[in-house]
C-alpha cells in the first residue's frame, strides 16, 4: 500500500508527543506512513482550525495532540468539530474503550474524529504515552478508513474480500468457517416472497450466525431487504406504453432547477487555504490596498523627475521585502536610490528609471556598492510607479456570492487581505448502479455480465459540480434490494442518482419504487432527446428533509450525456453557484449529418479554423448509446435539432451549437 501522508499539530514547541508520533509512524510498525508536516500552534481555537484547514487538503491523516481534557485551555474538540464534514464516532469509541481499560482517568478525555474533505482527522491526548497508546488503538482501522475516504476501490475491495472470506481471522477461525455449510445463501424478503441472491460474492459470504458480516458497498450487490410493494411476478400487467409524457429538455431543466430551490445549503467558515472549489456565500471586498505602499514597476533607480538626465549619487537600495538602507532614505536633488521591482518607493522620489536607461559611473573599491550612476533618459513624474491601491483599493469588490473559488480567485482574495471565507456547504450525491448483469470492474467477468462503467463515470464526473460524492454500490433487479439500497443512499445524501431500471423492461422498477414505496413525486419520467429518453426526476421528503432523485438510463453513453445535461447543472445550483449552466459555442459540421426524429446530442471533437472562424466538429464514430468508446476524446456535445419534413439532414459546414465538456467528463 502507498504510505499514508500524515500531518501532526501540537500545542507546544517543547512537546514530546509530536516527535513520538513521528517516530512511531515512520518506523512502519503500524502501517506505511510518511509525515508531511508538524505544526506547532497556540492553544487558540482559531489557530488550531487554521492548521487543520491547511493540512487536511495535503494529507491523508491529520493528528492533533493535546487540548482534549477539561481544562479551560483545552479547546481542541471545539476547534476541530465544526471542521468535520462527517463525524467518526467509531474511532472515538475505540480510543475511549481502549484507554479506559488502561486508566479510569480516560473518562475525562474528550476526543473527536471524523472526515474533512478527503482527510481523516483525529484528536489525540497531549501526553506522549496517551498519544502513542491511542494511535496504536486506531492503527488497525486507519489505513482502511483512508482508502474509503480516498475512494481507493482496489484497496477497499481487497480488505472487504478478506473480511468476507475470513482471511484476517487466522487459521483457527478460517477452519471453523469452512465447517459451515457451503450452500448457505443470503436471502432477502422482496415484498411477499423470499429471494436468494446468487452473486458469487453472496455465495461465498459467511452466514450471519457465524459473527459480524461485513458487506462492501463498493463490490457487492445490496442484500438487505426493504418492504417493497412492487410485485415483479405480474409480468402481463406491466405498462406497454409509458404513462409519462416526453417533455422537452428545456422544460425538464426548468423543472429540476425550480424543484431544488427547496434545498437550502448551510454556510460554513473556512480558512482560505481550504477554500479551493468552494462556493462563496458572501460578497467579499478588499480589506487592504494593493499595493499597500507606492511600489516600483521596474528594476532601476528611484529619482526626482525634475532632475532630468545627469549623474546622481546613489544613497542605498530598496529591495522587495528587504531594507538595504535605501528605503528609509529621502531622495533629494542630485541623488537616487537603487530599487527592485515591487519594492517600496523611498520618500521624496516621484519616478523610477529602469536600469537599462542608466550607466554606472563609480562603484566602491570592493564592488559591493554603487556610488554614482548616470541617468540617460529623462523620466516623467509618476513613471513606473504603482500608487497605493492602484491595483485594488480598500473596499474594492473582489469576489461575489455564488462564485466558485478557483486558484486565481483565491490569489486575489489573499492579496486583498482575506484569511477566512463564508462558503456554502456542499450538496451530497449518492450514485447507485442497478441491474442483475452489472459487475464490479477488477474481477473476472462472469457469464452474461458486463462491467459497471456508469458508477465510475459519475463518481469521477460529479465532484466537478462542487458536490460530495457517495458510492452507493450496485443493487440487483429485486424490488426489496433496490428499495433498501435507495433508502440507505437517500438517508446519507441530498441527491440520489441511479442508472438503469427506468425504461420499459419488466425489471425496470425504479419509477414504481419511487411512487409506491418511497412516496416520491415524479416530476418527469421521459425527456424528448437522444440519448436519454427514459430520464426521470423525482422528489420526496425523508427524515424531514427534501431529497431528489435522478433516474438515468443504463446505457453508458445515455448516463454520461444525461449527467451533463440534467445532473451537473442541478448540483451546481444546489452548491450555490450563480452561473450553474453549461457553456456552449457555435461550430461547423465537418460532414453531412442525418437528423433523428428526436433532438440528438452527438459526441464530437473540435478542430480550430485556420482562418480564425468557427471550429469544425467531427463526430467520434458510432453514436450508439451503448458505445462507451464514443465518449473518449469527446470535447463537445453537438446539439442537433429533430428532423422534420422540411429538414431531414444538415449539410457539411452547417452551424450548430455545441456544449463544452471540459471539466464535466
Amino acid at each position: 500500500m502507498d504510505p499514508i501522508t500524515v500531518g501532526i499539530i501540537t500545542g507546544k514547541a517543547e512537546d514530546r508527543s509530536g516527535p513520538a508520533l513521528v517516530t512511531l509512524l515512520e518506523s512502519g510498525e503500524l502501517f506505511p506512513a510518511e509525515t508531511r508536516e508538524i505544526k506547532v500552534v497556540p492553544d487558540e481555537k482559531e489557530d488550531i482550525q487554521a492548521a487543520v484547514a491547511e493540512l487536511a487538503p495535503r494529507c491523508d491523516l491529520v493528528l492533533t495532540s493535546g487540548g482534549t481534557g477539561f481544562a479551560a485551555r483545552d479547546v481542541t474538540p471545539e476547534a476541530v468539530s465544526p471542521l468535520l464534514e462527517r463525524p467518526a464516532p467509531g474511532l472515538v469509541a475505540a480510543m475511549l474503550n481502549g484507554s479506559l481499560a488502561i486508566t479510569p482517568m480516560a473518562m475525562l478525555s474528550r476526543p473527536v474524529a471524523g472526515v474533512r474533505g478527503r482527510c481523516v482527522v483525529v484528536t489525540l491526548p497531549g501526553s506522549t504515552k496517551g498519544a502513542v497508546e491511542n494511535l496504536r488503538l486506531l492503527a488497525p482501522g486507519l489505513p482502511h478508513a483512508v482508502d474509503l475516504v480516498r475512494n481507493r476501490l482496489t484497496q477497499v475491495q481487497d480488505v472487504h474480500r478478506q473480511l468476507q472470506d475470513g482471511d484476517e481471522t487466522g487459521g483457527e477461525k478460517t477452519a471453523a468457517r469452512e465447517t459451515t455449510t457451503d450452500s448457505t445463501t443470503l436471502s432477502v424478503d422482496a415484498g411477499s416472497r423470499k429471494t436468494s441472491l446468487t452473486s458469487d460474492s453472496a455465495k461465498t459470504s459467511p452466514p450471519a450466525a457465524a459473527g459480524h458480516q461485513h458487506q462492501c458497498p463498493h463490490q457487492l450487490q445490496y442484500t438487505a431487504a426493504g418492504d417493497s410493494t412492487v410485485d415483479l411476478s405480474q409480468v402481463s400487467a406491466r405498462d406497454r406504453r409509458s404513462p409519462y409524457p416526453a417533455i422537452s429538455l428545456s422544460e425538464a431543466q426548468k423543472i429540476t432547477i425550480d424543484a431544488v430551490s427547496a434545498h437550502q445549503p448551510t454556510v460554513e467558515t473556512v480558512n482560505i487555504t481550504a477554500a479551493l472549489g468552494r462556493v462563496l456565500a458572501e460578497d467579499v471586498s478588499a480589506r487592504v490596498p494593493l499595493p499597500p505602499f507606492p511600489a516600483s514597476v521596474k528594476d532601476g533607480y528611484a529619482v526626482l523627475a525634475a532632475d532630468g538626465v545627469g549623474i546622481r549619487r546613489v544613497l542605498g537600495a530598496s529591495n522587495a521585502g528587504v531594507d538595504d538602507g535605501g528605503a528609509s532614505e529621502t531622495v533629494l536633488a542630485g541623488t537616487c536610490v537603487r530599487i527592485s521591482t515591487g519594492a517600496p518607493l523611498p520618500a521624496g522620489a516621484d519616478a523610477v528609471v529602469m536600469v537599462e536607461n542608466t550607466r554606472l559611473v563609480e562603484a566602491s573599491p570592493d564592488g559591493r556598492r554603487e556610488l554614482r550612476v548616470e541617468i540617460l533618459a529623462a523620466p516623467a513624474e509618476g513613471q513606473d510607479i504603482r500608487p497605493i491601491g492602484s491595483d485594488m483599493a480598500v473596499d474594492t469588490p473582489v469576489a461575489s456570492r455564488g462564485t466558485r473559488l478557483g486558484a486565481f480567485e483565491l490569489a486575489a482574495l489573499a492579496a486583498a487581505g482575506v484569511c477566512e471565507l463564508q462558503v456554502y456547504s456542499r450538496p451530497t450525491v449518492a450514485v447507485l448502479s442497478t441491474g442483475n448483469e452489472v459487475q464490479e470492474p477488477g474481477q473476472p467477468l462472469a457469464a452474461g455480465r458486463i462491467y459497471d462503467t456508469n458508477r465510475l463515470t459519475l463518481l469521477s464526473a460529479l465532484p466537478a459540480a462542487g458536490a460530495e460524492v457517495i458510492d452507493a454500490g450496485i443493487a440487483i433487479d429485486e424490488p426489496g434490494v433496490q428499495l433498501a439500497a435507495m433508502r440507505s443512499a437517500l438517508r446519507r445524501a441530498d441527491v440520489l442518482v441511479t442508472t438503469g431500471g427506468v425504461s420499459m423492461g419488466e425489471r425496470d422498477i425504479i419509477k414504481r419504487l419511487l411512487t409506491q414505496d418511497l412516496g416520491a413525486t415524479i416530476h418527469f419520467g421521459r425527456c424528448f432527446m437522444k440519448p436519454g429518453m427514459p430520464t426521470t426526476f423525482a422528489s420526496l421528503t425523508m427524515d424531514g428533509r427534501p431529497k431528489f432523485v435522478f433516474g438515468l438510463p443504463g446505457n453508458p453513453v445515455s448516463a454520461a450525456v444525461c449527467s451533463v445535461l440534467h445532473v451537473l447543472p442541478t448540483l451546481r445550483r444546489m452548491a450555490g453557484l450563480t452561473d450553474y449552466r453549461y457553456s456552449t459555442l457555435s461550430v461547423r459540421l465537418e460532414r453531412e449529418v442525418r437528423l433523428d426524429p428526436r433532438p440528438e446530442f452527438v459526441r464530437a471533437t473540435l478542430t480550430p479554423s485556420a482562418g480564425g472562424g468557427r471550429p469544425t466538429a467531427r463526430a467520434t464514430g458510432s453514436q450508439q448509446s451503448s458505445n462507451v468508446r464514443s465518449l473518449c476524446g469527446a470535447t463537445v456535445l453537438l446539439q442537433l435539432p429533430a428532423s422534420s419534413q422540411r429538414c431531414a439532414q444538415l449539410p457539411a459546414g452547417a452551424e450548430v451549437d455545441a456544449i463544452l465538456l471540459h471539466g464535466h467528463l
